[in-house]
């Protein structure tokens, strides 16, 4: 590119050439300019053959966020919490909602669901006594996340049926 100046610019004025290959935002008055490229985006509702491999690997996300919480379960559920909550998650009620995420940002799945169901398993006392505070901060690392106050509700009727009727089978 060629810089053609017609008339007088003036005196104290500067002229720059920048060549940039590929930009999304130039601020050369910005102190810091954040780019994400993380390519074209995937959706996790396509339907068709890869729509079960999509709710593997987000059933495998969810397993691994709840993970987290390890430390907060009791003895008895330890070595099966992993079952559980893979069974949670074939649950015809979990199935229908966990994978829409709605304008839930960082995140595959529907946080705010997986936290009702946290709550409901702190109330068939898969949980130690332990706050939603330091869950929070297990899930999260911030004890200010929205996740904290979702852990102290309910899923809808239905999923809690549902939890409920699969906990009563388990202790059988």
């Amino acid at each position: 590119m060629e810089i053609k100046i017609e008339g007088n610019p003036g005196t104290g004025n500067c002229f720059t050439e920048i060549h940039i290959g590929n930009v999304q935002n130039y601020n050369p008055n910005a102190t810091t300019v954040i780019n994400h490229n993380y390519g074209t985006r995937v959706s996790h509702q396509a339907s068709g053959d890869g729509d079960e491999v999509d709710k593997e690997s987000i059933r495998h996300e969810i397993v691994k966020y709840v993970m987290k919480t390890l430390d907060f379960v009791s003895e008895r559920w330890k070595n099966h919490f992993e079952a559980l909550w893979k069974e949670i998650l074939k649950l015809k009620d979990v199935d229908a909602e966990v994978y829409n995420k709605g304008g839930q940002q960082g995140t595959v799945f529907n946080r705010v669901l997986v936290a009702g169901i946290i709550h409901v398993l702190m109330d068939c006392k898969v949980y130690n006594k332990c706050t939603y505070t330091a869950l929070a901060i297990a899930l999260e690392n911030n004890e200010e996340h929205h996740v904290r106050q979702e852990l102290g509700r309910n899923p809808s009727e239905a999923i809690l049926t549902a939890i409920k009727e699969l906990m009563q089978k388990r202790k059988k």
